[in-house]
């Protein structure tokens, strides 16, 4: 997921959470999907990185 910059360094810091190993490990993270993560939590996650790198018309 691409997220804001000033969020990633606290969610690296949680365990669920990666450096994206096959993007920019600066601007990109993983999340580890294993129940942990509230689901309304991930889908948040997914429509902010979604408004990141979703083309303008």
């Amino acid at each position: 997921m691409k997220l804001a910059e000033e969020k990633l360094p606290a969610l690296l810091k949680k365990a669920d959470f990666f450096p994206a190993y096959h993007m920019n490990k600066q601007n990109w993270l993983s999340v580890l999907l294993n129940n942990d993560l509230q689901d309304e939590e991930v889908l948040a996650m997914l429509d902010e990185s979604r408004a990141f790198t979703e083309r303008k018309k």
